[in-house]
C-alpha cells in the first residue's frame, strides 16, 4: 500500500487495528497474503515513488495499491516551484534539523509539548509549507494549478506503472476523494475541487493506457459519517473502505 495520511492515518485513528490496511490484512491473511502499509504522512508522489523504488520493492510485492495525490497540490501552491518539490516543506528543513541537533536530547515533557504544538489543529503555529492554507488567493492558486496540471504526479505515476509492468505487479490506482459536507465549509473549496478533478483524470488515463486497475470509490465521499474532516476517514470510513477494497483485491488474488 503506497499512500499518504489517508492510509497511514496518524493521528486521525488511534488504534492500528482500525486502519483500513490492517482490516484488509485480516481479510486476506488466510489466503497467504500480507498487506504492508508503506504509506507516508504528507507523502507526495515523489516521496512515494522513491519509497517504492529504493525500499518497498525489496519486499517483492504482488499487488501495489496507490491511493494518494492530494499532497502534490501543496508544492504547486508554494512559492518558487521546483520539479523535485525541494522548495516546499518548511517543516522538514527547520523542525527536523532542530530535532536531529537538539530535540532528541530533551526530556519527554518537552517532546510531548512539541507534539502538542505540531498536531494537525495547530499547523498554523509551525507550518508545513511556506503559506497559510486558509489564506491562499483562490484565483492565483487556480491559475497555478491549471498551468502546472500535476505534471510531476503524472510522470511519477508513469514511472510506477513502468516498474509494475516490468515486474509483473498488479497496480491499483485509487484517486483521493473529498467529503462534500466538510468541503463546502472551506474558503478554498474551489482549489481542492479543481485538484481533485484533475488528479482523478490523471489516474484514470494512466490506468487505461497501461492496463492497470482503476477504482472509483466516490460513493464513500457522499456520506459525512465516513470522514474525520474533508479528507481523512474516521473509524467507520476505514471499515467501509476496507470492505469495498477487499472485494476488488479478492478477485485479483483468486
Amino acid at each position: 500500500m503506497l499512500g499518504d495520511s489517508t492510509s497511514e492515518a496518524v493521528p486521525y485513528i488511534k488504534k492500528n487495528k482500525d486502519l483500513w490496511t490492517s482490516r484488509l490484512d485480516s481479510f486476506v491473511i488466510k489466503k497467504k497474503y500480507q498487506v504492508i502499509n508503506a504509506s507516508l504522512n504528507c507523502g507526495s508522489s515523489i516521496e512515494l515513488t522513491s519509497h517504492l523504488l529504493f525500499k518497498a520493492r525489496y519486499l517483492n510485492p504482488k499487488v501495489i495499491i496507490f491511493y494518494a495525490g492530494i499532497n502534490d497540490l501543496y508544492p504547486i501552491l508554494d512559492a518558487g516551484f521546483k520539479n523535485d518539490y525541494s522548495h516546499s516543506r518548511n517543516y522538514n528543513f527547520s523542525c527536523l534539523k532542530f530535532y536531529n541537533t537538539f530535540f532528541r536530547f530533551y526530556p519527554w515533557s518537552i517532546k510531548l509539548l512539541f507534539l502538542f504544538l505540531t498536531r494537525k489543529n495547530n499547523f498554523s503555529i509551525i507550518n508545513l509549507y511556506h503559506f497559510d492554507e486558509d489564506k491562499i488567493d483562490i484565483n492565483k492558486a487556480t491559475i497555478k494549478i491549471k498551468k502546472n496540471n500535476f505534471i510531476i504526479l503524472k510522470n511519477n505515476l508513469n514511472l510506477i506503472s513502468t516498474f509494475c509492468n516490468s515486474n509483473k505487479i498488479k497496480l491499483i490506482l485509487i484517486p483521493f476523494y473529498l467529503n462534500e459536507f466538510f468541503l463546502k465549509k472551506m474558503k478554498n473549496k474551489k482549489v481542492f475541487k479543481l485538484a481533485q478533478n484533475l488528479i482523478f483524470k490523471i489516474f484514470k488515463e494512466c490506468a487505461k493506457k497501461n492496463k492497470h486497475i482503476f477504482i472509483n470509490y466516490e460513493v464513500l465521499s457522499k456520506n459525512k459519517d465516513n470522514f474525520f474532516d474533508f479528507l481523512h476517514f474516521n473509524e467507520k470510513g476505514h471499515l467501509n473502505f476496507s470492505h469495498k477494497i477487499f472485494k476488488n483485491i479478492n478477485s485479483i488474488i483468486n
